[in-house]
Parts: C-alpha cells; sequence; structure tokens
C-alpha cells in the first residue's frame, strides 16, 4: 500500500515511512555511497585492461566503457537488487522517479541551465582577477591576455568533456535516486541539504589519488565546495522537474574544469579557497539559485511533476 501523504507543496508530493525516516536499509545505501561509485570504475578499469593497452589508454574508447557500465550499475543495479528509491519498481518507473522520462519543455529547462552555467564562468573569472589584483598584483592588461589566450583555454580542457561523462551518474544517484528518497521523509530543504552533504562525502574517494599534502587539501576543498553547489542542484532538480539541466550543467560544469581560473604560483590552500568562494562555491551557487527561482517565479514548472510516493514492495 502507498503511505500516507505527510507533506504536499504544488507539483510535488512526498511520503513518510516511519517517525524516524529513513530505513536502516536506505542508511545503508546512503553511506556506502563511495563504495558504490568505486566499484562501477573498478569494473571499467579491469574491463578496459582486458581489452588491451589500446583501449585502457584511449581516454575516448575507456570513457565509453565506462559510461556503459555507469548504465547497468546506475540504471539497473540501483533499481532492480538495491530496490532504490522506492522499493521493487518497474524500470519504467524508476526513470519516472528519477526524473529521466522528461524534459520538456525543453526551452525551460534550457533557460535554467545556460544561466548557471555563465555564473560558473563569471565566477572563475572573478576568482581570477581577485588572485590577480590582491594576491600576485600582476599588470592588468598582461593577465588578461593570458586569461583569454585560447590556446590555454583548449590545453586545459583537453579532454575534460569526454571524461567528465561520469558526472552524469552521480546526478542519477544523488539527485535522481537520494534526493527522491529524502523527499520522502523529509522537507524540500532538509532533503536538500542532506543530498548535499551527501554529494561532497562521496568525493572522499579521490583520497586513493595519494595521501599527499596537496592532495588532502584539495579532497577536503572539494567535499567543502561539493555540498555547496549541491544545494543548487537539488534545487534545480525540484524545480525542473527532470535531471537533464543538472546532468548538463555538471557535466560542463566539469568539462571546463577550471579554465577560466588563471591561477599561477597557486598555493594548494589558496586554490581551494578560491574555489569555495567563487568558481563552484558560493558565488556561482548563489547566482544560480537565484536565477532558478526567478524563472520559476514567471514560469512555474506545471508540465511535469516529480512522482514521489512510494511503490509496492
Amino acid at each position: 500500500m502507498k503511505s500516507l501523504v505527510t507533506y504536499n507543496k504544488p507539483g510535488i508530493e512526498t511520503t513518510i515511512e516511519s517517525a524516524s525516516g529513513l530505513s536502516r536499509r536506505q542508511m545503508v545505501f546512503v553511506i556506502a555511497l563511495p563504495l558504490l561509485f568505486l566499484m562501477a570504475g573498478l569494473l571499467s578499469i579491469i574491463i578496459s585492461r582486458f581489452l588491451g593497452p589500446f583501449v585502457a589508454s584511449n581516454p575516448i574508447l575507456s570513457t565509453l566503457i565506462g559510461f556503459v557500465f555507469g548504465i547497468m550499475v546506475f540504471i539497473l543495479f540501483i533499481p532492480k537488487v538495491l530496490k532504490m528509491p522506492k522499493g521493487k519498481t518497474t524500470l519504467r518507473c524508476y526513470l519516472n522517479d528519477i526524473g529521466m522520462d522528461r524534459i520538456r519543455p525543453l526551452s525551460r529547462t534550457l533557460l535554467i541551465y545556460l544561466p548557471c552555467l555563465i555564473s560558473i564562468i563569471v565566477s572563475q573569472i572573478v576568482a581570477s582577477l581577485v588572485y590577480n589584483q590582491f594576491i600576485l598584483r600582476w599588470d592588468f592588461d598582461i593577465f588578461v591576455d593570458r586569461l583569454f589566450d585560447m590556446t590555454r583555454i583548449r590545453t586545459w580542457i583537453g579532454w575534460s568533456p569526454v571524461i567528465a561523462v561520469g558526472s552524469i551518474f552521480e546526478e542519477i544517484v544523488l539527485r535522481g535516486v537520494v534526493l527522491t528518497m529524502l523527499l520522502q521523509v523529509y522537507s524540500e530543504r532538509r532533503a536538500i541539504a542532506i543530498s548535499a552533504v551527501a554529494f561532497g562525502y562521496v568525493h572522499i574517494l579521490n583520497l586513493l589519488n595519494g595521501l599527499t599534502y596537496n592532495n588532502l587539501i584539495f579532497v577536503i576543498g572539494q567535499i567543502v565546495w561539493a555540498s555547496i553547489i549541491g544545494v543548487l542542484y537539488g534545487y534545480m532538480f525540484l524545480k525542473t522537474g527532470n535531471l537533464y539541466a543538472n546532468m548538463f550543467l555538471h557535466w560542463t560544469a566539469n568539462g571546463l574544469s577550471n579554465c577560466f581560473m588563471f591561477l599561477p604560483s597557486v598555493t594548494p590552500e589558496m586554490h581551494v579557497m578560491l574555489n569555495i568562494i567563487f568558481n563552484i562555491g558560493l558565488m556561482s551557487t548563489t547566482m544560480s539559485i537565484l536565477w532558478v527561482a526567478l524563472v520559476n517565479r514567471y514560469w512555474p514548472n506545471k508540465s511535469s511533476t516529480i512522482n514521489l510516493l512510494k511503490h509496492d514492495e
């Protein structure tokens, strides 16, 4: 039977399973999220190496294999084996639950996505200029010429847009599955906050890149700024009614990978601080949330809703 609806807002319905909130199985799922991503990553690496050095060393082929395993883990394994976010369900219902079976109106999704991306680029530029003017005190014209040097930008981006497709699966899990699950027991604000912290927590996996001082500082900072921008991703998911604006923004933000943050001779601590305050931290998140709220005020989402009722077990 479906649970009683305990929290209603236009376009959204949430349910509650028990007074204590999430079930033990759901709590274990959230805590074990890094292991889930690690499993998917290791499977794709093993298969890539098994297919030979040509595949393992080719960014496009290895990413394609990772994408296939991502579909297996995050589109099939989660709903069919783990039965998340709402119990036993069909693939069609699962895609509906996580907001992947709808994108219309496309123009509204793009209207939300593009300015949010621009806000991240602007925040990167502001971070670079602040660092230039107050830290390095370089000549302004020379610094700006270097900042917008297309040769540098193309080199910096490189294969990042290809490799960044993994961010699509982060959105499926953290917003599609985890946030949908949290909205069954918590209010919007609390659910978004918890899912944002979970998003930051998942990045603890990057400690596997090495327990050096620089990497430790980077991972700590990444956990903080991922939690901050995770608030934006959660808010976007609610206001668009689908995952695609999140996927587009997350993918392109990771693909740009600080290409408009020209920070010569920057220390790890300063780099982390600039990211938290500007790039994908407080500045870009605040600007983007205000924009999404403005769009939603004058163009509310009426064509699609997030269905958060529990399925029968």
